[in-house]
């Protein structure tokens, strides 16, 4: 019967397996030797882009700076154009009824000839 050899078997002329732990050492060291290219290649290309990406983000900033006080510029100036009369009355149409509802209030709380209260220290009805 003829046995073919198995792929794990060591050979006859290579009792101890070194050339499987030569081969080993080799792909540790190519794939170290990637890494660490690689990695240069990174800090290369970051290295080259960090000036730009300053650049950018600085023209990012003052267009938004820009853009929100125009805004806010913007919509203070025509609010307070447009709407001015308007919350005028409306500021002192409401001023006019809470004072008239307190007034009321207050007579129901203390009717004619009755004295209000001298505050904290008064002592109501028992």
């Amino acid at each position: 019967m003829n046995e073919e050899p198995k792929p794990n078997s060591s050979d006859a002329s290579d009792p101890g397996g070194s050339s499987c732990g030569k081969t080993a050492e080799e792909l540790r060291e190519a794939i170290q030797k990637a890494w660490q290219r690689g990695a240069d290649e990174a800090r290369k290309a970051a290295e080259e882009a960090a000036p730009r990406a300053r650049e950018v983000l600085v023209e990012v900033l003052n267009d938004l700076s820009y853009s929100l006080s125009y805004g806010a510029a913007f919509a203070s100036t025509l609010a307070k154009d447009l709407v001015s009369e308007g919350v005028r009355e409306s500021k002192s149409r409401g001023s006019e009824a809470g004072a008239r509802a307190a007034q009321e209030v207050l007579s129901k709380a203390h009717p004619p000839g009755t004295p209000p209260p001298q505050g904290p220290a008064s002592s109501g009805p028992n």
